[in-house]
């Protein structure tokens, strides 16, 4: 009993197998199998044993043989009374040593040409490949460079932007600069001009101490804000001068300090000592009350803050 059977490509294109629906396709191949494990002659079993083998009742395998006959490819033999495929012995013999020789040189030729087919297809879509590459490559290129070229541009406008703001920053800067001196200057004119009714001395030692310290004229300008006094009397300057630059750390700016001390140099003003006389507004009693942060409304005796300075 032979295990396999030659099964030849030109089924692929034998109109009588082809033309065939899909089951009687499939019933047509399950024959050729049955001939060939039932020996060489092509002689198929009887229909009760094909029936049994395809799992098939014997009417419906009946009717399959009656198509399947009329195409030439199995036959019944009425003398024998039984089935076989038209053939079967033809293309299942051996070989001769010619057609063995044919086929193989047939074989090696389409080796051959598939090959060489295959080697143009491999060069041509390697070709191909390449050439896309390149054309990759070389848009890559281009918009590399546009786009360098486009951040350069970028760049360049950024940099006349800058200049453009740092010019008009430095023009601001000096109009800004130039109204500061001029009020600086005005301001220094006329807080180092001391007071006509000062004595020459009196009026050389307060123009240079405004002049030489910053923090005296600040004290300066705060006692004239508050008092009204057109300047500092000289006998108080030092202490006062102290006392303001001490409470300068709680109110650094001239106005807070002014609208600080303002209610205790008005407060100091309408008090009265022992002796009934108003306190004396050119003392320092009131900086001092002040310093104190003793902010009543009424004090029973200002006498500690007054000192000398009644």
């Amino acid at each position: 009993m032979s295990y396999w059977i030659k099964l030849y490509h030109e089924i692929l294109d034998d109109p009588k197998i082809a033309t065939l629906p899909d089951r009687l396709w499939r019933r047509t191949i399950e024959l050729f199998l049955i001939a060939g494990r039932n020996g060489e002659t092509g002689v198929l079993p009887d229909v009760k044993q094909m029936a049994w083998i395809l799992r098939l009742k014997e009417e419906e395998l009946e009717a399959d043989l009656e198509e399947i006959s009329k195409t030439g490819i199995i036959a019944y033999d009425d003398e024998e009374c039984y089935w076989y495929v038209v053939n079967f012995v033809k293309r299942q013999a051996p070989l001769s040593n010619t057609d063995r020789s044919r086929r193989y040189r047939e074989s090696q030729r389409k080796a051959q040409y598939g090959e060489t087919l295959s080697k143009t297809k491999r060069n041509g879509t390697a070709t191909q490949m390449q050439r896309v590459c390149n054309e990759n490559v070389a848009d890559t290129q281009r918009e590399c460079n546009g786009d360098a070229t486009q951040m350069q541009q970028n760049v360049l406008q950024i940099k006349k932007i800058r200049l453009t703001e740092a010019e008009e920053i430095d023009t601001e800067a000096e109009a800004e600069a130039e109204r500061l001196t001029r009020n600086a200057s005005a301001t220094s004119a006329s807080a180092t001009s001391p007071p006509a009714h000062f004595s020459p001395v009196e009026t050389a030692i307060a123009i240079t101490t405004m002049q030489e310290y910053p923090e005296a004229l600040f004290a300066e300008e705060v006692y004239i804000g508050v008092t009204k006094m057109p300047a500092m009397p000289p006998s108080i300057r030092a202490p006062a001068t102290e006392i303001i630059l001490a409470l300068r750390s709680k109110y650094p700016t001239k106005e807070a300090l002014v609208a600080y001390l303002t209610p205790y140099f008005e407060r100091w003003k309408k008090q009265r000592g022992k002796n009934g006389k108003h306190y004396s507004p050119l003392s320092i009693g009131w900086l001092e009350w002040a310093m104190a942060g003793d902010n009543r409304q009424e004090v029973q005796d200002l006498s500690i803050y007054s000192r000398q300075w009644r």
